[in-house]
């Protein structure tokens, strides 16, 4: 996986999360690493970075004034960036509001800080996941046969 080929894009207003992903990904095997991590502060900014790395994990945070923003930008990334993803960050979901975050693409809600190993989890697997942009989808598809190694 080149370190180019996806971000980890965290979008939030206080900083809140910046340390604890920061360390998580440290701890982290690759293929993720504390370097693909992307910090911006609104939801708009986070176009350009989706531009430049359209298959990112964008871990979005939410307050209960932004919601219905926030829905609309999820549903519009899922629409225009299918190869992204999109996990929300927001300490009281309502149950009404995870079903409505979901149904407009997030992944996973996250409530706490204290996840931040998960979401480093998931934004590996997702990086995993992503296909190198450099091989062919003949080469992959050759790699991934059980003969490949002679075996």
């Amino acid at each position: 996986m080149p370190p180019t080929s996806t971000r980890l894009i965290l979008c939030e207003q206080h900083r809140r999360w910046s340390g604890p992903v920061r360390l998580a990904l440290r701890q982290a095997p690759p293929p993720l690493t504390e370097g693909q991590l992307c910090e911006v502060r609104q939801l708009e900014d986070c176009d350009d970075f989706l531009q430049a790395w359209p298959a990112s994990l964008l871990a979005v945070e939410i307050t209960e004034q932004r919601f219905e923003i926030a829905l609309q930008w999820i549903s519009r990334w899922d629409r225009l960036c299918p190869d992204a993803r999109v996990a929300v960050l927001w300490p009281a979901f309502p149950s009404l509001a995870v079903a409505a975050l979901r149904e407009a693409g997030a992944v996973d809600a996250l409530r706490s800080t204290s996840q931040a190993g998960q979401l480093v989890k998931l934004a590996s697997r997702h990086a995993a996941r992503v296909p190198d942009p450099q091989v062919s989808v003949c080469e992959r598809i050759l790699a991934d046969l059980p003969w490949r190694n002679g075996s």
